[in-house]
């Protein structure tokens, strides 16, 4: 099993084989499944991402890979990055994301289940405007996260945040200063978002608006019995205890 090749070591002498003319599926799957464990000097060379799925599932189930290539499109497709690094239980570092516009699908499952992973840069995902399902599942599973991006939206939508961070069973806390801006939200919008997070005690929301139970549901399912959750003073107690655990203090 594999994507276009059979593996192990490092990619520098295919420094130039991934080219700006990316066409849709085109390097999908590439190197699913094989032994490269260090990708940093892979030239991607693209600035533009043009069509649907041209990298997702490229480096899907890496097991060994711990340095990945530089990503510097700044214009984003449909699933583009969906699964890239899924299931790469060694990665520890994650490329720069440079893109302040998504697509839907965009970073889907991206980093899901790299269990390695424990810390994340706070600016890696600049985007002010999303589109559905852009950040759906996108460190699900990641058992090793000790932090998370900010995410400065104010506007959320369809399912953008939903199962983000499920199942990040080391995660304990949001970074000091950390907080969802949200606004205005969608169906599920935040869905699971910190879902079996089962050691997060602690994180701050600054929604003013009415809480819509089919936007934020089980958004803290499954975490620490006992925490604290702040928000915004704009906020009614009695709105934002429908998302928040009953054992924690508001």
């Amino acid at each position: 099993k594999g994507g276009l090749f059979n593996l192990y070591g490092n990619l520098t002498s295919l420094d130039n084989y991934i080219s700006t003319s990316n066409g849709e599926y085109k390097y999908r799957n590439m190197f699913e499944n094989t032994n490269v464990y260090d990708c940093s000097k892979l030239n991607t060379g693209i600035k533009t991402i043009k069509s649907a799925n041209a990298l997702s599932y490229m480096f899907y189930c890496c097991e060994y890979l711990v340095k990945v290539p530089n990503l510097p499109a700044t214009t984003l497709a449909e699933y583009c990055y969906d699964n890239m690094f899924s299931d790469c239980r060694s990665l520890t570092t994650v490329p720069n994301l440079p893109a302040t516009k998504v697509r839907a699908y965009c970073y889907q499952y991206m980093f899901s289940s790299c269990t390695s992973l424990t810390t994340v840069p706070s600016n890696l995902l600049p985007a002010n405007t999303l589109v559905g399902s852009c950040y759906k599942s996108m460190f699900k599973g990641c058992t090793g996260l000790t932090t998370v991006p900010n995410l400065p939206a104010t506007t959320l939508v369809e399912y953008c945040y939903s199962d983000m961070f499920n199942g990040c069973t080391s995660l304990v806390e949001t970074p000091p200063g950390w907080y969802l801006p949200a606004q205005t939200t969608e169906s599920n919008s935040c869905s699971s978002m910190f879902a079996y997070c089962s050691k997060l005690q602690k994180m701050a929301v600054s929604y003013s608006g009415t809480i819509t139970a089919s936007h934020w549901q089980y958004f803290l399912s499954s975490v620490s019995k006992t925490g604290t959750f702040y928000y915004s003073k704009n906020q009614t107690k009695e709105n934002i205890q429908s998302i928040v655990p009953s054992g924690w203090t508001l």
